[in-house]
């Protein structure tokens, strides 16, 4: 049993040390198999005096705990222990483990910090720097203030969730929240944010899905692709999303492109080194034809050890992709500030353009993407976008830009 997270630091030594009254956890939980206490016989009342020397009888028969759900007794007949983690409760004289942990109101100094292996639900909201962490699910009624939260399961807020820059939430599975305002999010499953992501850093190895509001500022990544309303705003807020493969393996297979560089190039300037003599090998003495020889073997072994930096680059990025070509669907505007970013491809919007548009990748025959492509979902109109790196912009004529009133670029 514990009324403490496992989460707190560690105790400083001295009546002066500092307490973290935030870490602290004063719900009673447990793990799967522990002990929660020993039950002890009852004693027979025994008839009795009052001060007045009174005889008092005993009519009460003795109290006898009984075992509910999540408990059972141990080998030696006395010990109990849980059968699942959650909550332990003792009402109507019956001892249980409620697998689901409920709280009322909100967490806070009532409740404490928790760290447990159960579903927990929340009906307030989680405040300021008290922390959840759970192998389970959570589902919050209110809002995620600024703190740490780490699921197992899935997370579920009603409300939204407000990091002020410092908090974050994550799940083994998906998030789903109203809105999210200075946060960090990461799911291995889904992201859906009702009305809109602000200043936040998102990262999901699924969806992103923002349906009825905006991505303003911040950094999103989304493995399978993402769905929003707007990317940006009118003020021109920086707001960066990445599509497809991870930037992190991204990045190592960059590293692993250079390195292999490197190493083709030392092989390259053996063979150049032993050309010369490779070219005289009949004149050559019995050492300098071996020399020569375990050179140019050598940078036969330089080579294959570049060719299999290469191989595994491949497997690693291919193996990174998502089971379908991950697209980025925008039902009304992107604005000038947005960059968006398909693997090599980054576009950074000059201007607005209005939706409902598709953004993916067009890959040629062999499978290697050849370009970026916007296109508008309702007049069938498509363009290749000028993405960063690329030597010759395209005019507006080759682009079919067609200004609005507004001052936008519709692709219809």
């Amino acid at each position: 049993m514990k009324r403490r997270s496992e989460t707190r630091p560690e105790k400083k030594e001295g009546k002066d040390a500092p307490v973290d009254y935030y870490a602290q956890c004063w719900l009673l939980t447990i793990g799967e198999g522990q002990a929660i206490g020993v039950i002890e016989p009852a004693q027979p009342a025994v008839d009795g005096v009052d001060v007045f020397g009174n005889p008092i009888f005993i009519d009460d028969k003795p109290r006898e705990v009984k075992l509910g759900a999540g408990v059972n007794m141990g080998p030696d007949g006395r010990t109990v222990y849980a059968t699942w983690s959650g909550l332990v409760l003792f009402k109507d004289d019956t001892l249980a483990v409620d697998d689901v942990i409920k709280i009322d109101g909100d967490v806070d100094f009532n409740s404490g910090s928790l760290d447990v292996a159960a579903d927990i639900i929340v009906k307030g909201t989680v405040r300021d720097l008290f922390n959840i962490k759970t192998t389970k699910s959570l589902s919050v009624g209110g809002t995620i203030e600024s703190n740490e939260v780490e699921a197992g399961g899935n997370v579920v807020v009603l409300g939204g969730i407000v990091g002020k820059d410092k908090g974050s939430v994550s799940a083994g599975g998906q998030i789903v929240c109203k809105f999210c305002d200075g946060s960090t999010l990461k799911a291995h499953g889904d992201i859906t944010i009702d009305k809109e992501a602000v200043r936040s850093d998102v990262h999901t190895m699924a969806r992103l899905i923002v349906p009825h509001g905006a991505v303003i500022g911040g950094r999103c990544y989304a493995h399978g692709g993402a769905e929003a309303k707007e990317i940006g705003s009118e003020a021109e807020v920086p707001t960066h999303v990445t599509i497809g493969v991870d930037p992190v393996i991204l990045a190592q297979a960059s590293r692993a492109d250079q390195e292999a560089a490197r190493i083709m190039e030392s092989a390259e300037r053996i063979r150049i080194a032993v050309a010369p003599l490779m070219a005289e090998f009949k004149w050559l003495t019995r050492d300098q034809r071996g020399r020569a020889t375990e050179l140019m073997s050598q940078a036969g072994s330089i080579q294959k050890a570049a060719e299999e930096i290469i191989a595994r680059k491949d497997e690693m990025i291919e193996q990174g992709r998502w089971h379908e070509e991950p697209v980025l669907m925008v039902q009304d505007r992107i604005y000038p500030g947005a960059t968006l970013v398909f693997e090599d491809f980054e576009f950074i919007a000059r201007e607005v353009l209005t939706g409902p548009v598709k953004i993916f990748e067009r890959r040629a025959s062999e499978g290697v993407a050849s370009a970026l492509i916007c296109l508008h979902t309702l007049s069938g109109d498509e363009r290749e976008l000028v993405c960063r790196g690329d030597e010759v912009p395209q005019s507006e004529e080759s682009l079919g830009q067609r200004s609005g009133e507004d001052g936008t670029t519709p692709l219809g």
